[in-house]
Order: structure tokens, then sequence, then C-alpha cells
């Protein structure tokens, strides 16, 4: 259909400016990269996850729909458990790399004082989907605290924080193996007035392996 066409004078001004354009997009897509924060280095700290409970349940599918699971767990927690509590979410696989979202893998956790043990195995008893489980002391390197945002320009700079405390994990040697590397790990803090904060961490060393909860295979 197309053997006979030729490119004129007409088409080769218009290919001109198609790629002037396209270089002027590049360049701002560079500079909205550049003044959104992306290309700016974080400054992270170690800090331990301490040694406590956690009352979970595993879940799959995309990380960007977990957020309705947390409105039924906080339900049935102010119904069933008269203690305190912090959300948190483990995520295990990296969205970049894995093809099929509905089978990404994490577990929304309550994380509960150790005092508090009884209620909480009251919970898990009321609620059978939920699982307990006592952690101890964990190494995590962590980023500032972030007042969150449901952007999705924010979740992109979300994915590029954990990237970079992964590579710092690797560049400053805190782990020999893949073995001493635990899940993504955001905790989330209460409410105030203008939204919440939430802290992001990369977890490691010989503990980490307690906070692996999900028994789902690793996704392609």
């Amino acid at each position: 259909m197309l053997k006979n066409f030729k490119i004129t004078e007409e088409h080769k001004k218009i290919l001109k400016y198609v790629g002037i354009a396209a270089l002027a997009t590049a360049g701002i897509g560079a500079v909205y990269w550049y003044f959104m924060g992306f290309n700016q280095k974080v400054e992270f700290h170690e800090e331990p996850i301490p040694a406590q409970l956690i009352i979970y349940k595993n879940n799959l599918g995309p990380y960007g729909n977990v957020g309705p699971l947390y409105g039924e767990f906080d339900q049935k927690l102010k119904k069933s458990f008269s203690g305190t509590y912090l959300f948190g979410l483990f995520t295990y696989d990296n969205p970049g790399t894995v093809k099929d979202h509905s089978q990404l893998r994490s577990s929304i956790v309550a994380f509960v004082d150790l005092s508090m043990k009884a209620a909480a195995e009251e919970f898990v008893k009321a609620y059978p989907e939920y699982k307990l489980k006592e952690i101890p002391e964990v190494k995590a390197i962590r980023a500032p605290k972030m007042l969150f945002k449901g952007t999705p320009v924010f979740l992109m700079k979300i994915t590029s924080i954990f990237g970079q405390l992964f590579k710092y994990l690797h560049e400053h040697k805190l782990v020999s193996s893949q073995n001493e590397v635990g899940p993504a790990v955001e905790i989330y803090y209460p409410c105030t007035g203008h939204g919440f904060d939430f802290e992001m961490m990369a977890t490691y060393g010989k503990n980490a392996a307690n906070l692996w909860l999900t028994t789902d295979p690793v996704p392609k």
C-alpha cells in the first residue's frame, strides 16, 4: 500500500518540527524530573525496627490498591482490639520487573507493643484471616518522614527513594548476601489535620528474614 509513497519537501519540514518538539518535550521532562526532586540524594539514617508484635494479612495485587484493606483492618481493630497500633506495609517485589502486577506480594501490618500480646491473640481468634507474629529487633535504613500524597508523581518518588535505600545497603556493604535483605517497609503515623506522615525503610541483617511473611511464590 505504501510502495509508491515518497518523502516530499513538505514531509521533511513536518518531520523536522516533530523532531524539535520531541527534543523540547524531553527537555521539559528532564527539567520536571529535576524540580520534583527525583535527582536529589536523600539523607538516610540507621535505626532498627524494635522487637514487637505484628498482626498481619498477606495480599496479592498492585501495591496501589491496598488502601481499602486498611479501612477494613482498622474497623476490626477498633471493634475488637483495646490497644494502640501503627499500620505498616511490607512489599516483597519490584513492580518495575514484575510483568503481572496481580501477582505482586505484600502484607498489611499493624505493629503492636509486646505488652498487648493477650489482646492481639484474642483479635486473631476473632478474625482468623489475620495472623500474629512476634518479631525481634531488625536493622533498618530509614528515609526521612514525609507527608503522604496519593498523586502519581508522589508514588514515582516513593519508588525512586526505595531504589536509593536498597542501593545504599549494597554500597555501604551492610549485607553480605541477598539472604540478609528483608522486605521494603512503610510505616504510617497517626493522621494530623493535613494528612499523615509515613516512613520508608529497607530492612537487613540476620533478623530480616523474620519480616518475610508472605508464603506466595515469587512472581515472574
